[in-house]
């Protein structure tokens, strides 16, 4: 029953990523659209939002943590300048 679920999850997310793509295939300032996230998806979304708020953000799409050498590649830096 779980797995059914998280297929349906991975379905849903898949269908709102293409509205979403085809809403910004338009030229317009503002878009809208409407989506169904997963809780764990929608934190990271109001995260997202938040810091870009704050002070722009930053996205870097990574499933672990980056060592200070890559962090600093990515940022266009010397490592020991981000440390």
């Amino acid at each position: 029953m779980v797995k059914s679920a998280s297929i349906e999850y991975a379905e849903v997310r898949t269908r709102d990523i293409e509205r979403l793509r085809r809403a910004l295939d338009s030229s317009v300032v503002e878009v809208s659209f409407s989506a169904k996230l997963p809780r764990a998806t929608a934190e990271k979304v109001l995260r997202l939002l938040s810091e870009e708020k704050k002070a722009g953000a930053l996205v870097i799409p990574a499933r672990n943590e980056l060592q200070s050498k890559e962090a600093a590649a990515v940022l266009g830096m010397s490592r020991s300048h981000l440390s």
